[in-house]
């Protein structure tokens, strides 16, 4: 008999419960089936324990009624050791259960959730070889001879409902083997292999520095078209040459398929990609493949950093700077936290690359922390676009046709149309009117769930929440005065379509937001054919901004994203100039001379200058001595405690009882900020308020932390959330 414990799928549990199991092969690291408080669930198990004892001694003993194991549903491991560890790391510094990161390391087919029992599981396909066996050639008819002279040639064919009935006859008469192998769902492009590009001289320099750089964390600091990409397949060369295996990780699910082409050109097929738009059963597959050993590289958002390599030489984060590296559910993990965590297990690299590095990770690599090189210069000594920009508080700067188009970028998107040259257009949000309001009384409509203001997409005529995903009919009346009519205000890509549309008849447009990634299954298929030349303006959200490289774009135009100077962050600076600098680096990668046009209504704003200068050195030096004296990122540090509750008394009289105790057994390592409600107040039924801890050392005080947090998050009716190193606050 074996004594086993086992994590089970309910997160709020965060312990390990103790099971018997009647046999010996059961292995830690695998999943089983069990009865736990009369429901059936599924379970991983982290100890193994043989024992000669009975069930009866051993429940005696430990003083309750062992529950039996009733099916184990893995013959081998989930994850390797390291892997575990891993689990074990992440869960350890973000104070988080350890079933939400093993669900955030598996695809949904291997997660302990009883969802996973239906969930995809391998498929197969027959593969058809020549018995050598069999020399009754003349027993065939022309036809079976000529199939099996293509299955000699070919060394094999595959089984298709096409030629199964003559496969059949074939195998009757015993000149065929079959044997059943697996398929793998994900169709992957056959591109064309490519010779190494020739580098520049600090192309050479910076794959020289990154090498021979003792520091494990490298940031490749460049400028928009300097020659990253080629910088990152040089270093992966020199790896894999060494038998180690790359993780290349991009901000952006749109720019996976730009980065697996040119991986895939350099290196050939040993690629996998892994990111959340794969259907469960491709994640299933890609995973196998990966876990399997049939793959050296592995390309693919966030979530790749967990793909289960066993021999890890480099880990490459490109944009890093990108907010999205940070998961915003539990488990709260930053990929290169965890990129750092999985280095260390393989004495492996890691390098950082941007034009618009966070000033977390350039302020590190000041103080040496990080390794550092920069690439001032276009690979092709392109100069940087020229950026223009306008004031739209003064209403002569507006068309007729929109008032969120100014008449200079009208009229440098005509001299484009009319020179065959592309446009792109950023929109940093998506629908058509972003916010809607009843004419009689003015009352927001608001999503039910999270108490947000609702956007009216006019693609599908519903109004949209933005956070939770659910979608209202928009002629439901006013729910405070009973009004059918709203206004609808404010401008996203869905309206800038329709006006750029009516100003540009002629124009072929594309639009690229998640709206339409979701239609697609992917954002390739656009990308693609602006790529190609089937369009000639492309409008969309940040995933236009970054990566992208399109030959034909000689004018990019920034439209309205200095609204994200007025949100509540103190990341908002940051994030706009990342936006705008990374947006205005699109145009003018070529031969074409780039033009770009931000228009501001805050024109005076040091963000807006050093955007349009593209002078990173000069906004980094602002904003460090804005976080020095706020007490932010990267001389204070951050944790938000976001508590939830059906209650909404019980919630301010609880989270208040946790702020006095922090306050008392932090003492003076720590300041606790709040409560204060959270940017969405309420979910679903719960009410929600947050309290940030803001701190200089977290080892310090996180056995403190631990100890005042506990006896909260045991209650059942409470929901306690942690976010260590929030992206926002």
């Amino acid at each position: 008999m074996q004594l086993i414990e086992v994590f089970t799928q309910y997160s709020k549990l965060n312990k390990p419960f103790t099971f018997y199991y009647d046999g010996n092969d059961l292995k830690v690291g695998v999943r089983v089936l069990t009865d736990f408080n009369n429901r059936e669930i599924v379970g991983y198990v982290t100890s193994v324990k043989s024992t000669t004892e009975t069930r009866a001694e051993a429940s005696a003993r430990l003083g309750f009624e062992l529950v039996k194991i009733t099916k184990k549903l893995d013959d081998k491991p989930l994850l390797t050791n390291e892997l575990m560890e891993l689990s074990e790391n992440v869960t350890a510094y973000y104070l988080t259960n350890r079933i939400s990161v093993l669900n955030a390391m598996l695809p949904p087919s291997l997660r302990p959730s009883k969802g996973s029992l239906t969930a995809p599981k391998i498929a197969t396909q027959k593969r058809v070889t020549f018995n050598p066996e069999f020399n009754a050639f003349d027993k065939l008819t022309d036809k079976q001879n000529g199939l099996l002279n293509e299955i000699i040639t070919l060394g094999s064919v595959l089984q298709t409902s096409k030629n199964r009935p003559q496969i059949t006859q074939l195998l009757n008469k015993g000149a065929v083997l079959i044997e059943e192998i697996e398929k793998y769902r994900l169709r992957y492009e056959d591109y064309p292999l490519e010779e190494p590009h020739t580098l520049t001289t600090a192309q050479k320099e910076a794959v020289q520095s990154i090498l021979n750089d003792y520091k494990e964390t490298f940031l490749l600091h460049g400028i928009t078209g300097s020659g990253k990409t080629e910088v990152y397949l040089t270093l992966a060369a020199h790896y894999l040459s060494q038998q180690k295996q790359v993780i290349m990780l991009v901000p952006e699910i749109a720019l996976t398929g730009t980065m697996l082409a040119n991986f895939y050109r350099r290196f050939g097929k040993k690629i996998a990609i892994l990111h959340s738009e794969l259907t469960p059963a491709e994640k299933f597959d890609e995973y196998r493949r990966i876990s399997n050993g049939e793959v050296d590289i592995v390309v693919g958002a966030r979530s790749a950093i967990f793909a289960p390599l066993q021999n890890i030489g480099l880990i490459i984060l490109d944009e890093e700077h990108s907010e999205t590296y940070k998961q915003d559910v539990a488990p709260f993990y930053h990929a290169l936290t965890v990129a750092q965590m999985r280095a260390k297990s393989f004495n492996a690299k890691v390098v950082v690359g941007s034009a618009t590095p966070s000033v977390e990770t350039m302020a590190r690599a000041k103080k040496e922390v990080y390794g550092y090189y920069y690439l001032g210069e276009r690979i092709n000594l392109q100069p940087l676009p020229e950026t223009t920009i306008v004031n739209m508080l003064d209403y002569k700067n507006l068309t007729q046709a929109s008032p969120y188009i100014s008449n200079l970028l009208a009229k440098e998107i005509r001299k484009a149309l009319d020179a065959k040259t592309q446009v792109i257009l950023l929109v940093n949000r998506r629908g058509y009117a972003t916010f809607v309001s009843c004419r009689h009384c003015g009352e927001a409509k608001k999503c039910p769930t999270c108490a947000i203001s609702l956007t009216y997409h006019k693609v599908g005529n519903v109004l949209k929440c933005h956070h939770c995903g659910l979608s209202f009919p928009i002629n439901e009346p006013c729910l405070k005065c009973g009004g059918e009519k709203f206004s609808y205000t404010g401008f996203a890509t869905q309206k800038a379509e329709e006006d750029i549309q009516k100003m540009f008849p002629e124009a072929r447009l594309l639009r690229l937001d998640s709206d339409v990634s979701r239609r697609d299954k992917t954002p390739q298929v656009v990308l693609d054919k602006f790529m190609k030349y089937e369009a000639d303006i492309l409008i969309g959200t940040q995933m236009v901004a970054k990566g992208h490289d399109f030959p034909l774009v000689s004018l990019v135009g920034v439209i309205g994203t200095d609204a994200s100077l007025s949100i509540p962050s103190f990341r908002s600076s940051e994030r706009t100039f990342q936006l705008i600098t990374q947006a205005v680096g699109r145009s003018g990668r070529e031969k074409i001379t780039g033009k770009a046009i931000v228009q501001t209504m805050m024109p005076d704003h040091y963000v807006i200058k050093y955007a349009k200068a593209q002078d990173y050195f000069g906004f980094y030096d602002a904003e460090i001595r804005q976080r020095y004296f706020t007490q932010n990122p990267p001389f204070h540090f951050l944790l938000s405690i976001t508590m939830s509750h059906q209650d909404e008394k019980t919630l301010m009289n609880t989270i208040e009882t946790l702020r006095i105790n922090l306050v008392k057994a932090l003492g003076e390592d720590a300041s606790v900020i709040g409560p204060t409600a959270t940017f969405y107040p309420a979910s679903g039924k719960s009410f929600n308020q947050t309290l940030i801890v803001r701190y200089k050392n977290y080892f310090k005080i996180k056995p403190a932390l631990i100890h005042t947090l506990s006896p909260f998050r045991e209650q059942s009716s409470l929901y306690v959330h942690i976010n260590v190193d929030p992206y926002d606050v």
